[in-house]
This record gives C-alpha cells, sequence and structure tokens, in this order.
C-alpha cells in the first residue's frame, strides 16, 4: 500500500487517500497481533519478565485494536491521566485489557 501510495498517490482522491491508510495501519495492526501471538505461543518455554510495562501505553494499544467496535457502537473508552506501570509480560496486559473492554463492549447496547 505504502509503495502504490508514493507511486500513485497523487492521482487518488482523498476518500482513496484515507482508504490506502486504513490498510496500512491494519496490516500493520496485523502485524502486531501475529508478534503477540508468536510472543504468547513461547510463553512456557520464558522465564517471567521484568520489564516495566506502562498500562496507559497498553491501554492505548487496546483501543487501536478495537476502535472499529468501539466506533460502531458509538462507546467512549476513558481511563485516567496517570496510570502506573507494572513489571508483567506486555502481551499479557494487552490481553487482559482487550478482554475487558471487548466484553464491556459486547454485553451494553
Amino acid at each position: 500500500m505504502s509503495l502504490l501510495q508514493k507511486k500513485y498517490g497523487n492521482q487518488f482522491n482523498e476518500e482513496a487517500n484515507t482508504y490506502m491508510s486504513y490498510i496500512k495501519t491494519g496490516a500493520t495492526r496485523m502485524n502486531n497481533l501475529l508478534v503477540d501471538l508468536l510472543e504468547f505461543s513461547t510463553l512456557t518455554t520464558q522465564g517471567t519478565s521484568n520489564e516495566l510495562i506502562s498500562l496507559r501505553s497498553v491501554v492505548m494499544v487496546v483501543i487501536g485494536n478495537l476502535k472499529d467496535t468501539i466506533e460502531r457502537k458509538d462507546a467512549i473508552v476513558s481511563y485516567p491521566d496517570r496510570m502506573p506501570s507494572v513489571r508483567m509480560k506486555r502481551i499479557h496486559l494487552v490481553q487482559l485489557f482487550q478482554n475487558l473492554v471487548s466484553n464491556s463492549l459486547k454485553f451494553v447496547e
């Protein structure tokens, strides 16, 4: 998509360029999910993590992953400006928060 947009972008209208941006964002998100899946599949062979993870960054990833559902439900995901950091594997935190937000979106009108 990047190559098409670079070579022919000036020939496309604004709507087409917007759609291309959506595709690039979706492909990046899918790549991140695949990397997370690979990491998850190797959890049993790895020890614990001492990496300090910002909960705010995790929430931002989850909001990005669930953007379409959030918009379709016309939902608002709110969280505090200041959130703690914890020592944990990032993939576990993303899974936890994504499940929480996804379930809340699923079970409300």
